[in-house]
């Protein structure tokens, strides 16, 4: 009773519950995980994990990694983005009556209508993903409002909403967002639209209101422990070279233009003594242009100073080997798994909700791990591994994309590190 997106084979999945109900009927459902296929081709920053983030923690994270905000703005785009297409903000009424609860159309899994702000919701994702919604859901609100000189109509504030959503999706600064970042962003958005006269209402009033609504979302604050050499924002290609020099290597990653210019991802990378070219996970030059192609900004906010010899280049550890560590950890994760679900007695819990939520984090971790498993026993050991280097490490890792995770099998040690890479 489950429904995902998988970014390595740009899949979308719906569960059937045991043939009962198809999840792929409810709209809602259907565009929410749209929505993460849709951002992650927009900025795949937003779902990469690193050490570099502001300590929101989501499940499926390797210790040490997070996402910042990253994880719950993408649930938070999913659930708006339904809420704007079809102009209801009851996220899938027809999923409740599986929770126990009566079908009603004023009751659904979540309400973008909301006034939430981060004070009163936790760090799990979908939680925390609601007040994201929300504010969109407010900025759509205040469009149709009668206060406004000229209200637009309730469909006309909807798509103008849809405009600023996917706007803003190519204005972060940074893979791992804090709250403000994102305010910045749908602000920058805003700006974008104005530009290519694509707004259609009064600039400054609208970022005076979205401004106001995330002091009272508490969406305000920079929170975040990064020093501030780490903060840096040039106006140009040569104001970055001047600080950190040009024997820094990048490779164009991803490109998105949008209504208001055109944003430019460049993957960090560092090559070995040996000629080796391999990426740092989580690094990256992120270039935002105006629509004339002017540079906006240049944000070197992901961006790693690593000198040459930096990287310990050790290789004790061969591929196959790794993926013999790999495969063995993935069985590990498999079996047990299947064995926490065939063991589960509702008993053991407080009620059904948290029986059922068991179940369902257990067959998910499920999947993922027969995937893994799937994928790393018709592995071709003859194939040029891809090796990478890891948040909070210097040793080069070999990566195994298998299906909904990753392993990073360190080419020294042998230590294996596993991360889901899918959007439940």
């Amino acid at each position: 009773m489950n429904a995902w997106y998988s970014p390595q084979n740009d899949d979308l999945t719906f569960g059937t519950n045991k043939n009962k109900w198809h999840l792929a009927s409810d709209s809602d459902i259907t565009s929410h995980e749209a929505g993460h296929m849709i951002l992650d081709h927009i900025n795949k920053l937003l779902g990469v994990w690193s050490d570099r983030g502001v300590g929101i923690m989501d499940e499926g994270a390797p210790e040490g990694w997070s996402r910042g905000e990253g994880g719950a703005i993408h649930e938070g785009f999913g659930d708006v983005l339904a809420a704007l297409l079809y102009n209801d903000p009851e996220m899938s009424e027809d999923f409740v009556p599986f929770l126990g609860r009566g079908e009603s159309k004023k009751d659904g899994l979540r309400n973008v209508d909301n006034n939430l702000g981060l004070k009163d919701v936790s760090t799990e994702v979908h939680d925390r993903g609601q007040v994201y919604a929300g504010f969109f859901w407010a900025i759509k609100k205040y469009l149709m409002s009668d206060d406004r000189p000229f209200p637009l109509s309730d469909r006309e504030a909807a798509d103008l909403t849809l405009k600023i959503l996917m706007a803003h999706a190519s204005n972060y600064r940074t893979g791992r967002p804090t709250p403000k970042d994102f305010v910045d962003a749908v602000l920058n958005g805003v700006d974008g639209l104005a530009s290519v006269l694509q707004l259609g209402v009064d600039r400054n009033e609208l970022k005076s209101f979205i401004t106001n609504e995330a002091v009272k979302r508490g969406l305000n604050a920079n929170i975040s422990p990064l020093p501030d050499e780490w903060d840096d924002i040039f106006t140009s290609y040569a104001d970055f070279e001047k600080k950190f020099g040009n024997d820094l290597l990048f490779t164009p990653a991803q490109k998105t233009e949008y209504l208001g210019g055109t944003q430019e991802i460049y993957q960090q990378q560092y090559k070995t003594s040996r000629g080796e070219v391999v990426d740092l996970v989580g690094r990256a030059l992120i270039v935002n242009k105006d629509a004339r192609g002017n540079v906006v900004s240049v944000s070197a906010r992901d961006v790693l100073p690593v000198k040459e010899g930096g990287i310990n280049e050790g290789t004790n550890v061969s591929f196959r080997t790794a993926s013999t560590i790999a495969l063995a950890d993935a069985q590990k994760k498999y079996y047990s798994t299947k064995r926490a679900m065939m063991a589960a007695n509702p008993a053991q819990f407080r009620n059904n909700d948290q029986y059922y939520d068991y179940l369902a984090k257990n067959q998910m971790d499920y999947r993922i791990a027969e995937a893994a498993v799937n994928s790393l026993n018709t592995a071709k050991f003859t194939e040029t591994p891809k090796m990478v280097v890891l948040p909070n490490s210097n040793d080069l890792h070999y990566e195994m994309k298998v299906g909904m995770a990753i392993y990073y099998v360190n080419t020294r040690t042998g230590e294996a590190t596993f991360k889901k890479d899918v959007f439940i």
